[in-house]
């Protein structure tokens, strides 16, 4: 199960229509402008005053953060420092003041995995990550006026732009490439004359491109701030990938090439025909369930738990009692499943828990999502059994304490 808070839509806040309609017309397929403006929607997610905390209140280093300037990464010497930690030098450590002085003169900041660690946009990314069932990652772009970062070019991802100070111009174009992977990039790519959609992205307007569109975005008059938020997605190569792990299981396509297949290909042409045959049919044999759940594992199982507010927690674990109100903390997995015999499975995320089998029913219980006490699972013979199991499951992570 994947538990979520549903107050947050992080969807609904990037295209601001019907959700069927733009799964059906729109994802994957065309570019979509919302332009239906609100100056705080995406306020509250990353602003100027963020990269000046992130700049100059933490420690971060390239390649957290970049700079671009005309369509060129600035060299990583022009604003990174060397500096102590202890008793190690690290040798890429970002200094606040150069990256202050290259926007100045024209560059664009890039910080990026602000999924990772930048509390407004964990929560965001993960509640999009548990609607699409899709890998996200977010960047955020400042940009001087005028500035041109990247020039045109296409991702080979799906992307959300959320204005959140300033405006961005943004070009974008027909698509130069359909649904392209990770690995099918290019740098020289024909640029259209004519543009799908050409506007002034104001904060709290968004855009939705789809991979391979072409698209740039200059800077105006004013400083931009926008995320760029990123859907890696699976596609059915993954499905097919994932079912091709199962092959080495196959003696008959363990079996090696005929001696000399690669002197004369035509000749051994009817070979190759036969076996592919024979995957045809071994294919028919895959189970389709098995398949598609092993490729949500692997979803499920590379979301880390959010965890902020944990410390404040341990108190309260403690101090936890049978009417104590508890919740599956907002965002995270919490997947329950076999085990080995005698024992049930738990997949918090990138985190696994082995529980003993008699807990399935009280572990489906806690799936549900529903606000909860101790009292309320009786399938335990005592509130003290309880409160220990509730207790396991908070100090996890999986549970968050709302009263004592």
């Amino acid at each position: 199960m994947l538990t979520r808070d549903r107050a947050v839509r992080a969807l609904d806040r990037c295209v601001r229509i019907d959700r069927r309609r733009f799964f059906e017309e729109i994802w994957s397929q065309r570019p979509l402008l919302v332009d239906r403006r609100d100056d705080a929607a995406f306020g509250d997610l990353f602003s100027l005053e963020s990269v000046d905390r992130i700049l100059s209140g933490t420690f971060p280093r390239r390649p957290a953060v970049r700079l671009v300037k005309d369509g060129a990464e600035l060299p990583p010497s022009s604003y990174v420092r060397t500096v102590s930690l202890g008793s190690e030098w690290l040798h890429d450590v970002i200094d606040a003041g150069r990256v202050y002085d290259a926007f100045q003169n024209g560059a664009t900041i890039v910080l990026q995995g602000l999924q990772r660690y930048w509390e407004p946009v964990v929560r965001f990314a993960r509640d999009l990550e548990l609607e699409l069932t899709h890998p996200v990652q977010v960047n955020a772009y400042v940009s001087p006026p005028g500035a041109r970062g990247l020039g045109v070019h296409y991702d080979t991802h799906d992307v959300f732009v959320l204005q959140t100070g300033g405006s961005k111009r943004w070009n974008v174009h027909e698509r130069a490439v359909d649904v392209p992977l990770p690995h099918q990039r290019s740098r020289t790519v024909p640029v259209p004359q004519e543009s799908v959609i050409e506007t002034e992205l104001l904060a709290g307007q968004s855009l939705y491109i789809p991979r391979g569109f072409l698209h740039e975005a200059i800077a105006t008059a004013q400083v931009s701030v926008h995320l760029t938020v990123g859907m890696l997605c699976y596609t059915w190569k993954d499905v097919f990938d994932e079912a091709f792990k199962d092959l080495e299981d196959v003696v008959e396509f363990r079996e090696a090439l005929p001696a000399g297949f690669a002197n004369d290909a035509e000749a051994h042409a009817p070979a190759v025909a036969a076996k592919l045959r024979a995957l045809a049919t071994w294919l028919e044999t895959r189970d389709p369930n098995a398949l598609g759940e092993r490729v949500a594992n692997r979803f499920r199982s590379s979301r880390a738990p959010v965890r902020f507010g944990q410390f404040e927690q341990l108190p309260l674990i403690e101090a936890l009692g049978a009417r104590s109100q508890v919740l599956l903390r907002p965002g995270n997995v919490f997947d329950v499943r076999g085990g080995d015999e005698g024992t049930i499975e738990v997949v918090l995320g990138d985190r696994k828990l082995v529980m003993p089998a008699p807990l399935e029913d009280a572990l489906r219980f806690v799936a549900r999502g529903e606000p909860f006490t101790p009292a309320d699972l009786e399938m335990f013979e005592d509130a003290e059994s309880a409160t220990a199991f509730v207790r396991r499951l908070a100090r996890e992570g999986a549970l968050e304490i709302l009263s004592l």
